[in-house]
């Protein structure tokens, strides 16, 4: 049952990874917008954070982390963001970003919030 109600975030995760890991050279130029890299981190980190939380929140399988879903949620994504930010010091014209670290956080803290609105009106 955890699978299944955490799948959406599980596949998203997987896209991310992809997108986060691709080589330098297969990276989209950005047509001189020099920030929509950090934005595109923000937006695919909060969408994350919003799918991991209603996943980690249905499911019943693990109570703890269900009673806790919103802090379990916040530390695995956290760390799978510093994971994929230190898998890139092997890739290819990739680097580790403290800059990327931020726009990551951002995101998870800007998934958070949208979280507690969509779901508490």
């Amino acid at each position: 049952m955890f699978l299944k109600l955490n799948a959406f975030a599980i596949i998203w995760a997987i896209v991310v990874a992809i997108l986060i890991l691709l080589p330098g050279k297969d990276l989209p130029g950005t047509g001189g917008l020099a920030n929509i890299d950090k934005i595109a981190h923000a937006i695919v980190f909060a969408v994350l954070t919003i799918l991991v939380i209603v996943g980690f929140k249905k499911q019943f399988t693990f109570p703890v982390i269900k009673k806790y879903s919103i802090i379990s949620s916040i530390s695995v994504i956290l760390l799978y963001s510093v994971i994929l930010e230190s898998i890139q010091l092997f890739v290819p014209d990739r680097q580790f970003d403290k800059f990327d670290m931020i726009a990551n956080t951002m995101g998870i803290s800007f998934g958070l919030i949208l979280f507690v609105f969509i779901y508490r009106i």
